[in-house]
């Protein structure tokens, strides 16, 4: 079953979260500086790419209704034509 976007969006935050709590738990642990700052850069790279997708749903929701209008355009001319070339 497809999710909506909003839920997508919604599970996606819920991600980013736990992203943030891992970067935290990195920072306060005692490993090696060196690792450490490699497994910050690929938890910050992954929260990064969740932001993008966030963004990307935010986008896709916010285009519906130039869509529908488009749409809308588009039958309406459609039908102008068709009128047209009836008389």
């Amino acid at each position: 079953m497809k999710r909506s976007r909003k839920q997508q969006i919604g599970d996606l935050n819920v991600l980013w979260a736990e992203k943030e709590w891992e970067i935290a738990e990195l920072k306060a642990s005692a490993m090696d500086p060196d690792m450490k700052a490699h497994y910050l850069n690929d938890l910050q790279y992954e929260q990064y790419r969740i932001e993008e997708e966030i963004d990307e749903l935010e986008h896709e929701i916010k285009m519906i209704p130039l869509r529908v209008m488009l749409y809308g355009f588009i039958i309406f001319a459609i039908g102008m034509l068709a009128y047209r070339l009836t008389f």
